[in-house]
């Protein structure tokens, strides 16, 4: 039996070796489709700073690039906002590379990934993050929290906005911009979250001055 093609993506092969492999059809969860390959990545693959999202959605599934939606548009402002461009200064991608599409039914444009789908993707994030080497890591959301954590009971009101690990790299973790579009039409609440994603946000960009990311 053939090995599965993720497992020769180490931090020995170079970048554009593992996107062929990994655009070349999965199979490991239900989310594969023959017409949609996983969608890796977008920003600098040598960035120091890799940021982790949650999983794709129609938007990214367009252009083949993830965090490019209205919560991708958000995620720019919020980094724009500390002097950091996605594109040049982070290395961008999601604990899901295929998109966990809704029932039709349901009302919804798209499905959390079920914790079968986290850990069937689990080997693809890992070999990206030694195949990047960041210096810090960004867990953007529960999802991404909980995927680098390897913990589904992890809240991300215990870390949001503060610093932590993944294995012997930095970590820091932040609210995913959709959760902020989705309180949006509630002013208070929006407005008292935005005062502190900017305040949390200005203390991340102060510390990677200081260790010398940037």
């Amino acid at each position: 039996m053939k090995e599965p093609f993720f497992t020769y993506a180490t931090e020995t092969v170079v970048f554009d070796t593992f996107e062929q492999l990994l655009k070349g059809g999965c199979t490991r969860c239900n989310l594969s489709r023959d017409e949609v390959p996983p969608i890796v990545y977008r920003g600098n693959p040598k960035a120091k700073i890799m940021l982790v999202g949650e999983a794709p959605g129609l938007r990214e599934v367009e252009q083949m690039k993830p965090f490019v939606g209205p919560a991708g548009e958000l995620l720019d402002k919020i980094f724009s906002a500390i002097e950091l461009d996605t594109n040049k200064d982070l290395f961008i991608a999601n604990s899901v590379m295929c998109r966990p599409v809704a029932d039709p039914d349901s009302g919804k444009q798209n499905n959390t990934p079920t914790d079968e789908q986290l850990e069937a993707c689990a080997p693809f994030l890992e070999n990206l993050i030694r195949i990047v080497r960041p210096k810090i890591i960004v867990a953007c959301g529960r999802i991404a929290l909980q995927q680098l954590k390897k913990d589904s009971k992890v809240r991300l009101g215990d870390f949001e906005g503060k610093w932590d690990t993944y294995q012997d790299i930095d970590m820091f973790t932040m609210i995913h911009p959709a959760a902020l579009l989705h309180i949006k039409d509630y002013k208070e609440a929006y407005q008292e979250k935005k005062i502190l994603v900017k305040e949390y946000m200005s203390s991340f960009k102060k510390v990677i001055l200081e260790k010398g990311i940037l």
